[in-house]
């Protein structure tokens, strides 16, 4: 398991988190709003699926602070824990 990955499991088992999930967009660039498994988040998350989220760094998650800044406001509208580490 790649080291930042490591850190996250960690982090979550120390919280009591369950099920551990990796959204992982290998190759895609952080810029593109609609890269495959950014997408399958956002689903997941509406679905109701995800409680607790962990990023590494928001950086990987998105370029702009815009984009991060919106996805924030997603993520509170479900009532999601947004960590990074």
């Amino acid at each position: 398991m790649p080291r930042q990955k490591e850190l996250l499991a960690e982090d979550a088992r120390k919280k009591g988190g369950g099920i551990l999930t990796f959204y992982v967009d290998d190759g895609h660039s952080s810029a593109d709003l609609e890269r495959p498994e950014l997408v399958r988040l956002r689903r997941d998350i509406e679905d109701g699926k995800v409680r607790s989220l962990r990023v590494y760094s928001y950086d990987r998650l998105f370029r702009s602070l815009m984009d991060l800044l919106s996805f924030i406001k997603f993520v509170q509208k479900y009532k999601v824990e947004f960590i990074s580490l």
